[in-house]
């Protein structure tokens, strides 16, 4: 009976050490959204332009590309980015990568 208990002590040590020898992982988040309340866009094609993301005239302002990658969603179901012009000036969602300032999606 005392191997027995040596034997799970011993174990339930292992696992303690393996749980706090674990490396320290930092989550960095890499996508942010945006709530705009009335859309800025520049399509120069059906894949490429820009977006200023600033909803007051005190707040910073963020331009944002639009590439090839870049999706459009109207009540969650994708559309042709250029329908996108079409919300110039109302309300949508601009999701974008931070780093590159690339945009991933807009949803209205």
């Amino acid at each position: 009976m005392l191997k027995q208990v040596s034997f799970i002590f011993l174990l339930l040590s292992m696992m303690t050490v393996q749980v706090v020898a674990a490396p320290y992982v930092k989550i960095e988040q890499n996508k942010e959204t945006v709530e705009v309340s009335a859309l800025k866009i520049t399509l120069n094609n059906e894949s490429s332009g820009k977006i200023i993301l600033q909803d007051c005239s005190d707040c910073k302002k963020i331009i944002v590309t639009i590439t090839s990658d870049t999706k459009a969603f109207k009540s969650n179901k994708e559309v042709p980015l250029v329908q996108a012009k079409d919300q110039i000036g109302k309300s949508v969602l601009v999701s974008y990568i931070i780093k590159s300032k690339a945009v991933t999606r807009i949803d209205w």
